[in-house]
């Protein structure tokens, strides 16, 4: 009898670890799966240029921080009136990888404290700032991950306050002021490396739009060799490439929205023939035939541009 006891005892107690083991088990595999997402819609990923635009819900004051994990440099502008334009990528013509609006008045003092740090900012200042943000991120709105947070606070933290730069920007500021800021605050510094020749074309019947993306791209770091017009509007967007230089083209196409287009082999003309060739198509022959990237601006979605 006791024998019968004492083993109904021990298979009980198996059938508990192996419940406890499997609870366990499933638990495991949640949160590994639970990561793998995370991780998978994460957009910083450590290596290039992070921007990220924090504002206030209802009011106009915004700020920009902008981070370059390779040359560990990190860029704060304030906007204390807003922009001029809306969204601020427009406005400033560089992209933003990241929005963060703030929904309290608890979350606004961090933004003011900030912005109050002004030239005496350093890396771990943000950091500090973004810690106490990703301990309120069920409250914020934003399209950035709490990974996403967390991996720019911690890369902010080993930035030295040499290489911080501050400024406010006016909204009455003039386009060449505007560039002069933006080029210098947010270049992308493995773009400039890559040295890409991009030409854009403006397929779209809108006059400026093509001087709009070339003020973006050059702002971020891009070559822009031409701008010109499109022998006839087209519809769709697309970025053309040209050769193995593939981070600018993976960029232009992350930033821009515009979908990838078959490659064209470069056929030379002859110098000779250049001046046969109508004057408009002559000029888009050339800038094919130069050019490492093409960027064709369409029809589509025009109001959807963030340029």
């Amino acid at each position: 009898m006791r024998v019968k006891k004492k083993k109904s005892t021990v298979d009980s107690q198996k059938i508990a670890f192996y419940f406890v083991l499997g609870i366990a088990s499933l638990l495991f595999v949640s949160f590994v799966f639970r990561a793998i997402i995370l991780v998978s819609k994460s957009k910083f990923d450590g290596h290039h240029r992070f921007t990220i635009q924090v504002s206030k819900s209802g009011q106009k004051e915004e700020a920009l921080i902008s981070l370059e994990p390779s040359s560990r440099m990190l860029s704060v502008l304030h906007l204390p009136e807003g922009p001029a334009v809306n969204p601020v990528s427009r406005f400033l013509e560089v992209p933003i990888d990241g929005h963060v609006i703030l929904t309290s008045e608890s979350q606004d003092r961090y933004l003011v404290g900030l912005l109050k740090l002004e030239t005496d900012i350093g890396g771990k200042d943000v950091s500090l700032i973004l810690a106490k943000l990703i301990l309120q991120y069920n409250q914020l709105k934003t399209d950035l991950t709490i990974m996403d947070i967390v991996r720019f606070a911690w890369f902010s933290k080993g930035v030295h306050k040499n290489m911080v730069k501050f400024v406010a920007v006016s909204k009455s500021l003039t386009e060449s002021s505007i560039d002069r800021i933006s080029s210098s605050f947010f270049p992308d510094t493995d773009l400039q490396k890559e040295n890409a020749t991009i030409a854009v074309v403006n397929a779209t019947g809108v006059s400026g739009l093509g001087n709009r993306l070339a003020r973006f791209i050059s702002n971020m770091g891009g070559t822009v060799v031409s701008v010109s017009t499109g022998k006839s509007d087209e519809e769709d967007s697309k970025i053309i490439k040209r050769t193995k230089k593939s981070y600018t083209f993976s960029k232009l196409l992350q930033v821009t929205g515009f979908r990838e287009a078959e490659i064209i082999t470069p056929t030379p003309v002859p110098p000779d023939s250049l001046s046969l060739i109508p004057k408009e198509e002559s000029i888009e022959t050339q800038d094919s035939f130069v050019s490492d990237i093409i960027v064709v601006i369409g029809k589509k979605s025009l109001s959807k541009f963030v340029f």
